[in-house]
């Protein structure tokens, strides 16, 4: 059954899979179909949902999940019918049936190829029928049916992982073939959950003769090494939830972004005060005041508002009037004083809209206030002689 060195008649390493395909198929009366295959093993998978569900089958809390299975040749019998329920326990493993209580969702699942070999048999097997679904086939409906509901939207916590093994003297190999699961002591199907929470193996199905060393070590051991060996976890959002993380238009203050410096034509501003519809005053850098407007694409993208650092492009025929081509962050504009581009009586507004938490409902006054009063305070004094 082996080349030297464990290689296997077809060439592939004892733990390598055939070609893995998968592509989108067009149906028009499902929501979503694809088709899935290990090399010449292949399923086409297709879910519609949720539906509205019989009275007999409704489930108050959760969806109720549905799965046909449908055999190229046309045979029905228990084991089409013991697969199909395999494939609708991996799938309620994932999928949460709680944003869609009382309604249906419903797979088929139909195979588009038929083994190489017409052996089924897996060898020594006490009481084995005369007609078994080939392992691999097994795995490719799981596979494709996780991939259908992925497809069609379906809510899911995660993925199931399904994988085919077979036990030939004592070695394990993956994905077998069906000569090879012709000549295997044991047979297995293992269909493995993974999130970013959760790794467990949540399907197990075995045929033949096997001891519990090969089903610890060899199985659970190197399966698991396999798929976390292949896999790479999913990335987790680090970002803050709740009401206070609320930002404005595209404020995505972890990104780092190219520090854009003025052209000639150019001009580094301070919006002094918002005049709606797209337009604001700008207190220039250069001690001008211009009229800016916002237009294109930030009017829809970028929130501004008042004390925002921008760059303005000036206009030759108009100029107490500039077009806003970029707004900076706060930490953008301390960089440009940083390399001397503001001057350093230039004050940086810290307070974005719906910016950091700790500053919510706060209200800063400050030197404004004492300006002011100041001024009060100079127009009140009245020299007595001049009475």
């Amino acid at each position: 059954m082996f080349k030297p060195g464990n290689i296997r008649l077809d060439s592939r390493r004892l733990d390598e899979m055939r070609k893995i395909t998968y592509s989108k198929q067009s149906n028009t009366r499902v929501d979503a179909s694809v088709q899935f295959g290990f090399g010449e093993v292949q399923v086409l998978a297709s879910v519609t949902g949720p539906l509205e569900v019989s009275i007999r089958d409704e489930i108050v809390d959760k969806s109720t999940i549905e799965v046909e299975f449908r055999s190229l040749n046309g045979v029905v019998g228990v084991q089409y019918t013991s697969l199909a329920n395999q494939v609708e326990e991996s799938l309620k493993s994932v999928i949460i049936g709680e944003q869609h209580p009382r309604s249906l969702i419903r797979f088929v699942v139909q195979t588009l190829s038929s083994p190489m070999t017409p052996s089924y048999l897996v060898k020594q097997a006490i009481g084995a029928p005369p007609f078994r679904i080939p392992v691999s086939e097994k795995a490719a409906a799981i596979n494709g049916a996780i991939m259908a509901a992925l497809e069609g939207s379906i809510p899911m916590s995660g993925i199931v992982i399904a994988v085919s093994l077979a036990v030939i003297n004592n070695t394990i190999i993956l994905d077998p073939a069906s000569y090879e699961e012709a000549n295997a002591t044991s047979v297995h199907l293992i269909a493995y959950k993974y999130s970013t929470s959760t790794r467990a193996i949540t399907l197990m199905d075995s045929v033949g003769e096997f001891g519990d060393d090969v089903f610890e070590d060899f199985i659970l051991y190197q399966m698991s090494s396999i798929l976390l060996h292949n896999t790479h976890p999913m990335p987790k959002n680090k970002g803050k939830g709740g009401k206070n993380r609320r930002r404005g238009k595209n404020d995505n203050e972890n990104d780092k972004r190219e520090l854009i410096f003025k052209e000639e034509g150019q001009e580094y501003a301070q919006v002094s005060r918002m005049l709606g519809n797209g337009r604001l005053e700008a207190s220039c850098f250069d001690g001008n005041k211009r009229l800016g407007h916002i237009r294109g694409k930030m009017r829809k993208k970028v929130w501004i508002g008042n004390g925002d650092i921008v760059l303005l492009s000036l206009r030759e025929f108009e100029d107490e009037k500039a077009d806003i081509i970029h707004k900076y962050s706060p930490d953008e504009a301390r960089a440009l004083k940083q390399y001397g581009e503001l001057p350093n009586e230039a004050r940086i507004n810290e307070n974005e809209a719906f910016g950091d938490d700790d500053l919510e409902g706060e209200i800063e006054f400050g030197e404004q206030q004492d300006e002011q009063g100041d001024e009060d305070s100079e127009e009140s004094e009245v020299d007595i002689n001049d009475l």
